[in-house]
């Protein structure tokens, strides 16, 4: 677990950048090429449902703080297992105090989308 003044990290997520592949057809396939390791704090900020490629799935919102990066964008995603947050936008933090960069952060805002189910 990693702290940075005030914050915990307290997940581990891999972050992905979408690229694409020829498919061998004269078209593209969409993969996910793993950047790096980073720790992380996962604030769930809400849900609804929503279609989604014709089918009803859940969409959670979340904000997904780590420490800052040169390059961020919406072309990325986290993971954590088999979960997966695309990221829609970010911002950053500035830190308080005698150091305020030593205290920043980065808040990506995120979508995580499940598929609905009944039991």
């Amino acid at each position: 677990m990693k702290t940075c003044q005030h914050v915990r990290f307290t997940v581990p997520l891999s972050l992905e950048q979408q690229i694409f592949l020829p498919d061998g057809g004269g078209g593209r396939d969409l993969q996910w090429q793993f950047i790096s390791k980073v720790w992380a704090k996962i604030d769930t900020k809400g849900a609804k449902e929503v279609q989604r490629d014709g089918s009803q799935v859940m969409r959670t919102l979340h904000d997904i703080t780590i420490r800052p990066r040169q390059i961020i964008d919406a072309t990325m995603r986290f993971t954590y297992g088999a979960r997966h947050f695309y990221i829609t936008g970010h911002y950053l933090v500035m830190g308080q105090g005698s150091l305020p960069s030593a205290s920043q952060v980065l808040k990506c805002q995120c979508e995580e989308f499940d598929s609905l189910w009944t039991p």
